[in-house]
């Protein structure tokens, strides 16, 4: 029994000591969608600071599918010693197992989550060529064409898809997903014509539409967003009450030590304090939060909370 106790504590010693060397080797932060979204480029932001900070390289790698699920399962199955991170927004963290009974991983158990690193809101897009300027106007003509419409998202389950369908749940129309890996080829669709519309991210869109390669008609949080005051919300175009936004926030394999877990939050608060860090985030229409542990946990359980409803009432199934 008294071994048994003496390698416990032994373990346990070694934990701490090696939490406080940590790092000793580079940092590998898996992306779990393509490169150009803001999961991405708020990945970068925080890589670069690490490299900084730890003085070992962190890097960035693209892991995208299934809207997520890719490579959160790769970080999931990653040894717990903090040189494996997942970068990802709320479909793996908080939806997934809403929709696909076959998650092969329980974002509640299979991560240690370090850091809300970001959220932003997403706003509604449509093609150019489309007759319409307004959320009513876009209401109007779903409405006189059932089925017509198609819009595309970054993936099922993500915010960018939920969005659309609490949209089509409150007007009562019928507008085709068309499901993408990412928020970059999502917009892209758009762009073509391949699809008509969508409530996608900031970072990515706001060039398109000052080029004129989108038309934008409003943004989806409850209120007026601080980068485009003059764009208006959904809920005051018509539909009261509509608020969603997409969050983005850090995590590792669940088991990591916790020490190794306060230093990189500790890492991405400074990081995200950096003013021209900070300002270039804002400049794309991203909120910076750095939030503790403990509050990106609580945001995860409410977050499953309130999209299991709308996955229960619309009949929402994994594709």
């Amino acid at each position: 029994m008294w071994a048994r106790i003496v390698a416990v504590l032994f373990a346990f010693a070694v934990g701490i000591a090696q939490a406080q060397q940590y790092p000793v080797k580079p940092i590998r932060i898996v992306v779990s969608f393509p490169p150009g979204g803001p999961t991405d480029i708020a990945a970068r932001f925080v890589a670069n600071h690490f490299t900084k900070a730890f003085g070992q390289p962190a890097t960035v790698e693209n892991v995208a599918g299934a809207a997520g699920i890719v490579g959160a399962d790769r970080v999931a199955k990653s040894p717990p010693d903090g040189y494996t991170l997942l970068m990802s927004s709320s479909n793996p963290y908080a939806v997934a197992q809403l929709l696909y009974p076959s998650v092969p991983f329980d974002a509640q158990k299979d991560f240690a989550l370090i850091s809300l690193v970001i959220r932003t809101p997403n706003y509604l897009v449509v093609n150019p060529k489309l007759p319409v300027s307004t959320v009513k106007e876009l209401i109007a003509y779903a409405r006189a064409n059932p089925g017509k419409l198609t819009y595309s998202s970054a993936g099922t389950g993500t915010s960018t898809h939920l969005g659309v369908e609490l949209f089509k749940k409150m007007t009562g129309t019928y507008i085709v997903h068309i499901p993408y890996k990412g928020s970059a080829p999502s917009l892209a669709a758009v762009m073509a014509g391949e699809t008509q519309m969508a409530m996608e991210t900031a970072p990515p869109l706001i060039p398109q539409v000052k080029a004129g390669r989108l038309k934008m008609l409003a943004v989806t949080t409850i209120q007026r967003a601080r980068l485009l005051p003059e764009v208006p919300t959904v809920a005051e175009s018509g539909l009261p009450g509509f608020d969603t936004y997409t969050w983005f926030g850090m995590a590792a394999p669940a088991g990591v030590p916790r020490e190794v877990v306060q230093k990189l939050h500790a890492e991405i608060v400074k990081g995200l304090a950096v003013p021209d860090v900070r300002q270039k985030l804002e400049n794309l229409g991203a909120e910076v939060i750095g939030s503790t542990p403990e509050e990106f946990t609580a945001l995860q359980k409410s977050e499953a909370v309130k999209w299991a409803k709308l996955v229960k009432d619309v009949g929402i199934k994994g594709e």
